[in-house]
């Protein structure tokens, strides 16, 4: 299968969509702090505000106190969980 554009140059766009999504991933990563270090693994405040919106279904400058405080701890349970046998295994390596 050759994807073409109107410039009849095969994949193009393909490319082009690709080149744009990289930047904006790496802009966004370039003004991302870490929040929290769980077993090595950092969470960062993008993880973290999309995890937000998905929770409380808005935007998470809207998110109350509350509501930040309760994902943020969820999201650090969600890390221990899935970071934790990778920890074990470092543990035994002197």
């Amino acid at each position: 299968m050759t994807l073409t554009t109107s410039s009849g140059l095969p994949g193009t766009s393909v490319r082009t969509a690709f080149l744009a999504a990289t930047v904006m991933l790496a802009c966004s990563s370039a003004w991302a702090q870490t929040i929290d270090t769980i077993n090595g693994a950092e969470i960062s405040t993008d993880v973290y505000n999309m995890y937000l919106e998905s929770r409380i279904q808005k935007p998470a400058s809207e998110a109350t106190p509350e509501e930040r405080t309760r994902y943020l701890d969820e999201l650090k349970d969600i890390y221990l969980l899935t970071t934790q046998p990778k920890a074990d295994e470092l543990a035994k390596t002197p």
